[in-house]
């Protein structure tokens, strides 16, 4: 088994990322900087037996970073 600390104010863990995708976490518009932790409910918890893998997903909302307007 693997915990993955999710903490609010830090950075999701960059080895992880897939998992966003994977369960379509929420993301939010933010001036802060990708897939900073804006909410959490929990921790994830990765199961591994043999060739299976199972996770534990809490809620979690990350940042997408700003919007570009595309003027500069």
């Amino acid at each position: 088994m693997e915990k993955i600390n999710l903490q609010k104010g830090r950075e999701f863990p960059e080895e992880f990322l897939y998992l966003l995708d994977k369960y379509q976490i929420a993301s939010r518009v933010s001036p802060e900087r990708p897939n900073l932790i804006l909410e959490e409910e929990g921790d994830i918890f990765i199961f591994k037996v043999d060739d299976l893998q199972e996770e534990l997903i809490p809620f979690f909302v990350v940042s997408a970073g700003p919007v570009d307007s595309g003027s500069e």
